[in-house]
């Protein structure tokens, strides 16, 4: 079995190769940094004395998914989610306000069940849906008292119950082994247990929820389920209190490139070899082809930072294990914990933001966030160049270099990976532009797009199929409007097993909420 057939069903949602540069993501120093002060958070949610006597309910009895963490603990995790999440929407253009449809479908924790751990990350685990069960009505109407969450909102039940049997009609896949198409991630165990992670691990899940609910676009993973209890899920002491349901995603950029793509490349014949030698046909279209997959992947990841960018969200944490690939091949950006929407509130005259630096992974992030100076979704052109030349040079950038080294080299000495003269002239000049020390030298990504897209077109020789965004957009999305005039057919629930009933009773208890790398070069 080859090493792809091996990582074939792995979705990891932050797993990087280990070597001589702790890759993990930055302490988050957010700009709400005081949603984890205690008394700051009391004073102004004041929420205590609106908990009303139906939102008490028992303890749940202790079973293999309980979580053995204290209600203070909960309460301000739960605090912290609403807090960001309310912080971030008033000041938004993107996110939906509350109680406006975002067309994602609620359940109750009853009715899912879930499977295989398919990956792992900082603060959460995804695993694969095993049961979608919507067979009883799930009432949506939102109470009145605090518990008004922003993901409860004013929609007729019946668009909710058509939304939620949609998703479970096509839990499996009618092709080959009827695997699930969805995951759902929640955070982990350990998380929980460290009252400082839930805290922040439940601030950066639920306003990756609201991101997701908020923007619509092929390469980024779409969203299809969120508890109907909204970020009050996060006091229930037991995993996957506050979930997101997902599409599936079958690899990683990351894999795509270390494993699928260099095992190709590795099979070709060497050049030096046959260097009096004609070029053999076979293994010269073999090489197109490599290339082609490569520019398409590209053109997937410019075309979500494009869309990003144009609602002026930063990303701030792009780099290959964040990009998933998707059952048909296609590249879809994930994990929104660290995305940021810049608001007129913090712009500089200069166009850039007054917003939290060294934020993200340090081998992809710009010197300017590292520096902690303003800047603005130019940021992100930086990271997506050095990704550009990972998949180009199927290494690693900076691979056996410290922290320090980073800082000093990189960061300060505008040294940069070197490019390769045998690659195609567009992607050096594009990839050269994109890790300038400069921001304002950097194109911009819909720029980047039109370039790939130009060279995609070239190779294929005037063939534009498979290039417009719009017309790869996912087959399975529910048309409310088609489905109220009866021309959505129907779909078989397909491996639907005997219900699992997660029968958890919880306290609602007054919330406050290659190679080694080669030579460098100088920029």
């Amino acid at each position: 079995m080859s090493s792809r057939s091996k990582k074939q069903d792995m979705f990891r949602l932050s797993i990087g190769r280990v070597d001589a540069l702790d890759m993990s993501i930055f302490p988050i120093k957010e700009e709400n940094e005081d949603i984890v002060d205690d008394a700051a958070m009391r004073s102004s949610l004041k929420l205590e004395e609106e908990i009303t006597e139906e939102d008490k309910v028992e303890t749940p009895k202790p079973t293999v998914y309980s979580v053995d963490i204290d209600k203070e603990s909960a309460r301000k995790a739960a605090a912290a989610a609403i807090r960001l999440v309310k912080k971030a929407t008033d000041k938004s253009n993107v996110i939906r306000a509350d109680g406006k449809d975002d067309g994602v479908a609620r359940f109750s924790h009853e009715e899912v069940g879930w499977g295989a751990l398919l990956g792992r990350g900082g603060f959460a685990d995804v695993h694969e849906i095993e049961i979608l069960d919507t067979s009883k009505p799930l009432s949506t109407a939102p109470k009145e008292s605090f518990f008004r969450t922003s993901f409860q909102l004013n929609v007729p039940e019946s668009v909710d119950e058509q939304r939620r049997k949609f998703v479970s009609d096509n839990l499996r896949r009618e092709e080959g082994n009827h695997d699930a198409r969805y995951a759902i991630k929640f955070l982990s165990r350990e998380t929980m247990m460290n009252p400082a992670k839930y805290r922040t691990g439940a601030a950066d899940l639920a306003l990756e929820a609201k991101f997701l609910a908020s923007l619509d676009h092929p390469n980024i993973v779409k969203i299809r389920g969120i508890p109907n209890e909204g970020e009050k899920g996060f006091l229930r002491p037991v995993l996957g209190g506050f979930f997101i349901i997902m599409d599936r995603l079958y690899n990683t950029l990351d894999e795509q490139i270390h494993v699928t793509w260099k095992e190709e490349k590795d099979a070709f014949p060497s050049s030096k070899r046959f260097m009096c030698k004609p070029p053999d046909p076979v293994v010269e279209q073999k090489k197109e082809d490599l290339l082609l997959r490569r520019l398409t992947a590209m053109f997937d990841i410019a075309g979500a930072f494009s869309y990003m960018h144009q609602h002026n969200i930063v990303y701030r944490d792009a780099k290959p294990e964040n990009a998933g690939i998707d059952v048909r091949g296609d590249v879809k950006i994930f994990d929104f914990g660290l995305a940021k929407e810049l608001t007129s509130d913090v712009e500089m005259e200069d166009g850039t933001y007054n917003v939290t630096g060294e934020t993200g992974s340090l081998r992809y992030m710009a010197p300017e966030v590292k520096l902690c100076k303003p800047y603005n979704v130019s940021a992100d052109v930086h990271s997506v160049a050095i990704i550009f030349w990972e998949m180009m040079s199927l290494k690693t950038p900076f691979l056996n270099f410290t922290k320090g080294d980073i800082e000093i080299e990189v960061v300060e000495q505008d040294l940069r990976p070197t490019i390769k003269n045998s690659w195609p002239p567009a992607i050096k000049s594009l990839i050269k532009k994109g890790w300038s020390p400069k921001p304002t030298d950097r194109p911009t990504m819909s720029e980047i797009c039109t370039d790939i897209r130009k060279m995609i077109v070239g190779i294929k020789g005037g063939d534009e199929k498979g290039l417009n965004h719009v017309s790869r957009r996912s087959t399975h999305i529910l048309d409310v409007k088609k489905t109220q005039n009866g021309l959505l057919s129907k779909s078989t629930l397909m491996g639907l097993s005997e219900s699992v009933q997660l029968d958890f009773q919880f306290e609602l208890d007054e919330i406050e909420e290659s190679d080694e790398e080669g030579s460098m070069s100088q920029t």
